[in-house]
């Protein structure tokens, strides 16, 4: 470099007009020519949330000595560009620092060698839950520097940033360094890479970029290794298909599917260190995708109506998409009584978004919960299944039935079944349950047993039920009592009109009768075979209660049904034996108790033979009759230690001795 005359003179007291002046000296006029540049840089490779680090810089310049100073901004929540404008706000600066020492710099001035200063400075890195960006900011401290947006050195450095270190504008003035949160990295050191959610592209296009990012506490991120692989080779080809660009920690992926293919792949990333690594996975779904809707029906009385499920694709193909469908069930709905079952293919052609899959919905007349099915997708071509099932809700539209008693009252005689039905306006298709209650004059357990449990069910298509129950037979005269049954609030169905049935017991009075021999066969004129004299038998001459007795319907006596509970006793014991009979024993559930049951006298107990052929009458219900003799609750007049009996094989009637052994046969009722 070329100097002046007056160059020369640097440093000298001159005249120049009669005024005295300093020229400046060759190493002032460097030092203004020049100013000081930020050299080098030193600093940790990773910062982490909360830890201290010591940063090193050099300023290189002409004078004779230089103060520095590092103002450290965190950026959270800061817009791009603007962290570290304003040095108050500052979390950490390192006030005006001298030199720790110096050196000869590589430049010179006309032969003045520049110098280097050397700087250090310890901070905290600031605590953070997610990896902030924060910037640096250098300082020449000789003048006004220090101003918010003025002065700052400049950061052109010769040797280039340190790794991870980056500008944060083009002013060169700032740098960026990222702050990690350690607990966003694997525990065993392994490499951080970020999640990918599922993607989705055209059939036949490529996928727009896919970003991700990774990072290691230990390497730098262009020093970690990429690697690609694909669940469906045949739809996305790894190699060839799968481009990866960016640097650092700032990633790229993008896709081309196979042309004229369609359907999903799992794309798998694995970045490694050479040690450690790790792996994220998503998918991508190449083609439009499918759904089908949910929708609800109304039903009709009689044939079908159409549930018509849309299906639609997100956007149109250039590709005819298909997929096929089935019906099922769902709850307590029935395949071809609610709906009709259904299967088959549905296919939307290229250029089209949408179709339609109808299902025949069964009309009925029965009152029913709403009916639910569904429509199941399955085997998609040239498309993804997005939502494979749709439900049908099918709406009843029929009325909810009444139910009632038929008749509001009925009289009867005791010993009798008394039946009282429950109908309903219409058949329902639920099961209808219908709560009621027992009152009135009459004693349950002792004017009446066996009454139907409460609530009771009339079954789904069935439209009637009987409420039943047994009228005790006693010689009690208490006419007129009542058994009241109410109805209460049923389950299905609401209430009729007649909700309250009164049944009234009347005692049976029996009027004395000779009944016919059952002799049908005429061995002379005038005999009884010719005559048939006496009251014909009723039909049936004998009914089943279905509670462990029989009446007989001639004389209205209450027999038991097991013709040998007892086996054979004395006569004393037979009496006792009978006498103490209640309902839980021998079969019976008729509700009597001790006291109830007698052995019978001998005439009631003759009036079961069938004389035209000597025992009892064919096709009788009774059980364990014995073709022998049976106690009769009758004493011979001519000797008091005898008693009558009745003998069951052939009809006769004797008298025995009250310490024999004979058979024991209950009965109630009579007067």
């Amino acid at each position: 470099m070329k100097r002046s005359t007056l160059g020369w003179l640097s440093g000298w007291l001159v005249l120049l007009g009669g005024v005295a002046v300093h020229a400046e000296t060759i190493q002032e006029e460097a030092a203004r020519r020049i100013p000081p540049v930020l050299d080098s840089l030193v600093m940790p490779e990773r910062i982490l949330s909360g830890q201290t680090y010591t940063v090193q810089w050099t300023l290189t310049g002409y004078h004779a000595g230089y103060k520095s100073k590092v103002a450290l901004f965190n950026c959270a929540g800061k817009a791009d560009g603007t962290c570290g404008s304003d040095v108050a706000e500052a979390f950490a600066t390192s006030g005006n620092l001298a030199p720790t020492s110096n050196d000869a710099g590589d430049w010179n001035y006309e032969g003045v060698v520049a110098t280097r200063f050397h700087y250090a400075y310890t901070f905290t890195a600031p605590t953070v839950t997610a990896d902030t960006a924060m910037v640096m900011r250098f300082f020449q401290i000789d003048n006004a520097d220090e101003v918010a947006g003025e002065g700052t050195l400049s950061l052109l450095l010769p040797g280039g940033l340190p790794p991870q270190v980056d500008y944060y504008d083009t002013s060169s003035r700032r740098l960026l360094v990222k702050v990690l949160d350690p607990t966003g990295f694997p525990s065993d050191g392994a490499p951080k890479v970020s999640p990918i959610t599922t993607q989705s592209t055209d059939a036949n296009t490529a996928s727009t970029p896919i970003a991700f990012s990774i990072a290691d506490l230990a390497s730098s991120a262009d020093d970690l290794k990429i690697s690609i692989s694909s669940s469906n080779t045949a739809l996305i080809n790894p190699n060839g298909n799968v481009f990866l660009t960016g640097s650092g920690e700032n990633r790229f992926l993008q896709i081309i599917p196979t042309t004229g293919q369609a359907g999903s792949s799992d794309i798998t990333v694995t970045v490694s260190d050479g040690t450690r690594s790790t792996t994220k996975t998503f998918t991508v779904n190449v083609g439009s995708s499918l759904s089908i809707g949910d929708i609800t029906v109304t039903e009709g009385d009689t044939g079908s109506v159409a549930a018509n499920f849309p299906v639609t694709l997100d956007k149109a193909s250039g590709q005819a998409v298909s997929v096929n469908y089935a019906t099922s069930v769902l709850g307590n709905t029935t395949a071809n009584v609610d709906y009709t079952t259904s299967t088959g293919t549905l296919t939307i052609p290229a250029g089209q978004t949408s179709g339609t899959i109808t299902v025949p919905v069964l009309g009925d007349t029965l009152d029913e919960v709403n009916d639910v099915f569904r429509v199941t997708l399955s085997n998609p071509v040239n498309v993804l299944i997005a939502d494979a099932q749709g439900d049908a809700t099918i709406t009843d539209n029929d009325p909810v039935p009444t139910v009632a008693f038929t008749a509001a009252s009925q009289s009867i005689n005791e010993g009798s079944l008394v039946t009282a039905t429950l109908q309903l306006s219409a058949a329902s298709g639920l099961d209808v349950s219908i709560p009621f209650t027992a009152s009135g004059t009459a004693t349950a357990g002792t004017d009446y047993s066996n009454l139907t449990a409460s609530p009771i069910t009339i079954p789904a298509g069935s439209s009637s039920v009987d409420v039943t129950f047994r009228a005790a037979l006693d010689a009690v005269s208490d006419d007129a009592e009542t058994v009241v049954l109410t109805l209460g609030t049923p389950t299905y169905a609401t209430l009729g009109t007649i909700a309250t049935h009164t049944a009234t017991l009347g005692n049976v009075v029996l009027t004395p009768i000779v009944p016919r021999t059952g002799q049908t066969t005429s061995y002379a004129a005038g005999d009884d075979g010719a005559l048939q004299k006496g009251v014909a038998w009723p039909n049936p001459r004998f009914t089943d209660n279905s509670n462990g007795t029989i009446t007989d319907n001639l004389t209205g006596l209450i027999w038991l049904k097991n013709a040998n509970c007892f086996n054979t006793q004395t006569w004393t014991n037979a009496l006792a034996s009978a006498n103490a009979l209640a309902s839980g024993s021998c079969g019976l559930t008729d509700g009597s108790v001790a006291g109830n049951w007698r052995l019978p006298n001998r005439f009631e107990l003759k009036s079961l033979i069938d004389y035209g052929h000597g025992t009892l009458p064919t096709g009788h219900a009774f059980s364990g009759v014995q073709t022998v003799g049976y106690w009769s609750g009758s004493t011979s007049a001519s000797d008091t230690s005898y008693a009558w009996y009745v003998d069951l094989g052939y009809g006769y009637v004797y008298s025995g001795g009250k310490t024999n052994s004979t058979y024991v046969w209950p009965v109630r009722g009579g007067q």
